[in-house]
């Protein structure tokens, strides 16, 4: 199932084809703008296909910091798990540091140490590798990102696929509550998409395996 079909599904179980298009004097057609507002919501959650991993940060000699909302591929990060970083075909694991403090207690020298990174840390959108890189180093983040957005009406992904009666039911939930005061109908798929999102939740904590929990250091 593609974007548009998706949509199409939606008003199919409305029997609402109209609200595919804007209606005046509105401009903004409901069944889209829906679509993107609980595409909006759901992406707070984290699914099975948000774990992944990328190569989009390539260390700048004298440069601790890089902001992630630069990076395409990083605007939807919600956390970063791991970094490693490529020094002569061999991928070298960076030390994570939890407590920005701690962190603070060894980048203390301005300008900034220049040699091999050991360390990382991220405070908000911005990561901060200690030492600063002496060349331009690869990194590698495994991150939990939300599922992007279809960009177009022919685009598939989770969204549409693994997530589609998700989409289909919370949407029918919200526009019946809201466009189409029908409170009884908008119950029945409001159940529908919470029982679907529980099953979407168990099934990533099934793929992620027993709860890890990382040592104080």
């Amino acid at each position: 199932m593609n974007f548009g079909e998706l949509k199409e599904q939606i008003a199919t179980r409305l029997n609402r084809f109209d609200l595919l298009t804007a209606v005046p004097p509105s401009t903004i057609p409901i069944i889209p703008a829906m679509v993107s507002d609980r595409i909006l919501f759901f992406q707070r959650s984290l699914y099975s296909p948000s774990q992944t991993t990328d190569y989009s940060i390539v260390c700048i000699p004298g440069l601790n910091q890089y902001p992630l909302n630069v990076y395409p591929a990083l605007v939807n990060v919600q956390s970063i798990t791991n970094i490693r970083l490529l020094l002569n075909n061999i991928w070298i694991q960076l030390r994570w540091e939890p407590f920005y403090s701690q962190f603070l207690e060894v980048d203390v020298i301005n300008p900034p140490l220049q040699t091999l990174p050991s360390r990382w840390h991220v405070r908000g959108q911005m990561l901060r590798i200690f030492a600063a890189p002496n060349q331009p180093y690869p990194l590698e983040l495994t991150c939990s990102a939300a599922p992007p957005e279809p960009a177009t009406d022919i685009d598939s992904n989770w969204w549409t696929l693994s997530a589609a009666t998700l989409l289909i039911e919370a949407c029918c939930a919200e526009i019946c509550r809201t466009t189409l005061n029908d409170d009884a109908r908008s119950t029945q798929h409001e159940y529908a998409a919470q029982r679907e999102n529980r099953s979407l939740q168990d099934y990533t904590r099934r793929l992620r395996g027993p709860l890890r929990m990382r040592p104080y250091r």
